[in-house]
């Protein structure tokens, strides 16, 4: 079983009805939205949708629930302007179980300007998969054992609630380090495989792109020379 988590804190603004958007998630305005449609196709899973702004926050306490929800062994995140369909979905799930790591859906940033991800110079790609130095986390799958390594190299968390602070936010000679890239380098430390997951086409507020199998961006319907960051 997946532990899905969706973060709705643009959402949440408008002050929207989450129960009643998720009945109408396939044919929601909300990518976020209808990704959580398209994982319903891929198997049964634990729901937490959180509409918190404080998202280093947030992302800990679901990596929390995550690690209690004893019976799920993949944990899928997605933001709420985040869109991927059933194929990638089943992919990543795939790959996150193959490879007991993180397996990121690059996702284009926001200006166009390149990919929320870094490719290691010289990476070997492995099927559909490359290492990765680090991963945004606008769709990301991560195996239980991936979440519960990292979890030993960070402080917990005890009240009111215990969780690992694995997206702890941070600065680090003089820039911020924000709460994707915090979780990388936690990873890093821990050993844990960090990957994209190659040919996976996602949709960012309405921009579209993906990585592909020659390591290649493509964003919309042209290659472009945005770079992975």
């Amino acid at each position: 079983m997946l532990f899905v988590s969706l973060f709705a804190y643009a959402f949440a603004k408008t002050g929207g009805d989450v129960r009643a958007e998720l009945e109408r998630a396939a044919d929601s305005e909300w990518l976020g939205f209808r990704t959580l449609a398209e994982l319903a196709h891929v198997e049964p899973a634990r729901l937490k949708v959180d509409g918190s702004t404080l998202i280093a926050k947030a992302r800990s306490k679901a990596a929390g629930g995550f690690l209690e929800a004893e019976d799920c062994d993949v944990w899928v995140t997605v933001d709420d302007d985040v869109f991927a369909s059933v194929e990638v979905l089943r992919e990543l799930v795939a790959a996150a179980r193959r490879t007991r790591g993180v397996v990121a859906a690059p996702c284009v940033l926001r200006d166009g300007s390149g990919l929320n991800l870094g490719i290691r110079p010289g990476a070997i790609v492995d099927g559909n998969l490359a290492p990765a130095t680090r991963v945004g986390t606008g769709l990301v799958a991560m195996h239980r054992a991936a979440i519960a390594g990292a979890a030993q190299c960070v402080p917990w968390v005890r009240r009111p609630s215990r969780f690992p602070a694995l997206f702890l936010e941070r600065v680090h000679d003089g820039e911020w380090i924000q709460e994707d890239m915090a979780f990388s380098d936690v990873c890093r430390l821990a050993q844990v495989p960090l990957l994209a997951l190659l040919d996976a086409p996602t949709n960012h507020a309405g921009r579209h792109g993906k990585l592909g199998l020659d390591l290649q961006v493509f964003v919309g319907d042209v290659d472009t020379a945005a770079r992975i960051r």
